[in-house]
Order: structure tokens, then C-alpha cells, then sequence
């Protein structure tokens, strides 16, 4: 049977449908920044479309047969989506779940959240990031 598993089968190109739902998903993630002081930078003139549109891209859910690039074994490190389906299927909930987490700090890495830094192109920065691992193997 085609598309295997979860008997998934692909019938047709629905990026017609998929505009309005995302701008509708983008449209209650904006309001309810408007509607809470603590999300308002996520809406400030200062980078917010970028904020919506990566918590809107890396809350997606990823589909059967998702795979970054080219479908093959091999990971496809210059490609960020699918060929085929782009980010994933727009998730409203995780993404309303991602901007409630709030704003974090470089060097702050939480398991869901957003920031509103900028990388200056005369500067090579360095980027040191805090990792919490629980129950580290010891040798």
C-alpha cells in the first residue's frame, strides 16, 4: 500500500489551505502577545515577524516520512525542511505553548522559549551555552 506507515498517502499539493490556517495561527500567536506585558517583545517592531515565524516553523509537526533535504539515509545539512512538506503541519497549540514560555537570554537553553538576538556582521562572537543533563554517565 502506498505511503507507508500509519497508512499515510500523499493526495495533492494543499498549500492553498495551509495559507490561511498559518496566518490564522499567526494572527492568535500575535494577539496573544498583544494581550500579555511579559510576551510583548515577541510583537515589538524590532525583529518580531522573525519570532512568529520561527515559533510558528520549529513547533510544526513533523509528518510521516518528514526528513530534512532529499529523502535519504543521509542527513542534508545545508537544507532546514522538507522538500516536500516545509516545516511540518502548522500546530497552534505548541506554538501558543513555545511564545507562553517566554523570552531567554543568549547562553540560556531551555527546552521551549524565544529570543530577539542579533548576530553584528563585524564581530565573530562566541556562543557558550548552558546544558542540563541528568544523570551523567561517569567514566
Amino acid at each position: 500500500m502506498a505511503g507507508e506507515p500509519n497508512l499515510y498517502e500523499p493526495t495533492g499539493d494543499w498549500s492553498s489551505f495551509a495559507t490561511p490556517v498559518v496566518a490564522g495561527a499567526a494572527a492568535l500567536l500575535i494577539q496573544q502577545a498583544y494581550a500579555d506585558p511579559n510576551l510583548q517583545q515577541a510583537v515589538s517592531h524590532d525583529g518580531s515577524n522573525c519570532v512568529i515565524k520561527s515559533i510558528l516553523l520549529n513547533s510544526a509537526t513533523k509528518l510521516p516520512y518528514w526528513h530534512k533535504g532529499l529523502l535519504t539515509k543521509a542527513d542534508d545539512h545545508d537544507v532546514p525542511l522538507d522538500y516536500l512538506q516545509g516545516a511540518g503541519m502548522v500546530n497552534a497549540v505548541a506554538a501558543s505553548k513555545q511564545l507562553l514560555a517566554g523570552q531567554h537570554l543568549p547562553g540560556d537553553c531551555p527546552t521551549a522559549g524565544w529570543d530577539l538576538n542579533k548576530l553584528d556582521l563585524n564581530q565573530t562572537p562566541e556562543n557558550t551555552y548552558k546544558i542540563r543533563i541528568t544523570n551523567p554517565r561517569t567514566k
